[in-house]
């Protein structure tokens, strides 16, 4: 048997022991789409699902009125529109919803699609606070939902190998992994435009803070304010560290250390670090750095007896044979997936597991939030990934959650 034929027979017998069906095969799934501006509307998340034989777009909602006209076009005119995400959750047609918001909408959104019995698949960075994801993952087992987490470079065949590779010793002890990113860009400050009428912004804010309406952060540019996000580091960070923690076989835990700095241009409107460097160790000695760099963004894993470095569409080792095996008997099988969104429908309508679910994404998002917090604080800070709370520093769990804006609390 080689490579290929085993991962494919080995990963078909561990879904079988996923979860429950929770729908017919023959049933279209009916489905709401939250957030349809941008990456939810036609370049993505619409155009799949519209185009998609296996499900019915039922509804689309978002606090622009111009990204639900623009979506209901796009869909040829079939699924209903709100401005308010609570008339498409109320919806018993509706039977899972994706959510392509502002991270800090991720939370609430995930929780009350759970509570009303909606299967979610919710972008990343999942959460805005540590704390958000452990209440994710609960409200998720609670419902008994399929979750996804779109952290789609795990349905990558190049991802899958090299974590593969890694985890089956192929390279030796790991010893150390290196991720990157850009950094957040430096933007003057500019003078608001007029509130577009189309725009609901205390919907927008939600849970946030109430302030004034400002064009950037209204956009996709969102990410570079600390009300709604944490940067590049949790944006890009929830991709690069989840590969990381995929290939370490940390997925479901976290480091025990981290100290990290960041830069802070005073003369830049936004707010999140232009530059980084982070670096957390776990309870092996295995030592992650993430840090800001003008690329290349390979993750790369450096072991005792080689190296691997993986990026989009690209994978290359320290000796051709790294890359040249088969699988052998009691050597670790990652599961397979190669449509990350199809992978989610599967898990919908046969009850196999996911390949990013609730608790892998909320860990992913840790170790991002875990780095700003870091940085925000200046000191090496200790961390236990079993209680997620940080060893004796009360005002490091202080910034593990967040309050939110009065009648918008989870």
């Amino acid at each position: 048997m080689n490579r290929r034929e085993f991962v494919t027979r080995s990963s078909a017998a561990l879904a079988a022991l996923g979860l429950a069906r929770c729908s017919s095969p023959n049933r279209r799934i009916g489905l709401g789409v939250i957030g349809v501006g941008g990456f939810g509307g036609s370049a993505y998340h619409l155009g799949y699902y519209v185009a998609s034989p296996r499900v019915d777009v039922i509804a689309v909602a978002d606090p622009e009125a111009a990204h639900v006209d623009a979506a209901i076009a796009y869909a040829h005119g079939r699924p209903a529109g709100y401005r308010d995400y609570r008339e498409l959750l109320a919806r018993d047609d509706i039977h899972a919803v994706v959510i392509v918001t502002p991270d800090h909408w991720h939370a609430k959104l995930a929780i009350e699609a759970a509570a009303a019995g909606k299967h979610v698949y919710c972008e990343k960075p999942l959460t805005l606070t540590v704390a958000e994801g452990r209440a994710i993952v609960d409200a998720a087992l609670r419902a008994g939902i399929v979750f996804q987490t779109g952290s789609e470079q795990r349905s990558g065949e190049e991802f899958h190998l090299a974590c593969e590779i890694v985890r089956n010793g192929r390279i030796g002890t790991l010893v150390r992994i290196e991720a990157s990113s850009y950094g957040t860009p430096i933007m003057p400050a500019e003078p608001a435009n007029p509130q577009p009428a189309t725009l609901d912004w205390d919907l927008w804010l939600g849970p946030a803070p109430a302030v004034p309406y400002h064009q950037l952060r209204a956009a996709g540019t969102f990410r570079y304010f600390r009300d709604y996000s944490g940067g590049t580091i949790t944006d890009l960070g929830a991709h690069e560290l989840d590969i990381a923690q995929w290939g370490a076989g940390t997925e479901r835990t976290g480091p025990t250390q981290v100290r990290g700095t960041g830069v802070f241009p005073a003369d830049s409107f936004y707010e999140t670090a232009t530059e980084f460097d982070i670096e957390y160790t776990y309870a092996s000695g295995l030592v992650l750095r993430f840090f800001s760099s003008a690329g290349p963004w390979p993750v790369r894993f450096v072991g005792t007896d080689g190296e691997v470095s993986v990026d989009n569409g690209s994978i290359t080792a320290s000796r051709p044979e790294i890359l040249d095996y088969e699988l052998g008997s009691g050597d670790v099988v990652l599961p397979r997936s190669r449509d990350h969104i199809g992978n989610w429908l599967d898990a919908i309508e046969h009850g196999t597991p996911t390949i990013a679910d609730a608790e892998i994404g909320h860990r992913s998002a840790t170790l991002c939030h875990l780095g700003n917090i870091a940085i925000d604080t200046g000191r090496t800070l200790t961390w236990d990934p079993a209680t997620e709370q940080f060893v004796g520093d009360a005002d490091a769990n202080a910034r593990l959650s967040r309050p939110y804006r009065a009648g918008w609390e989870l």
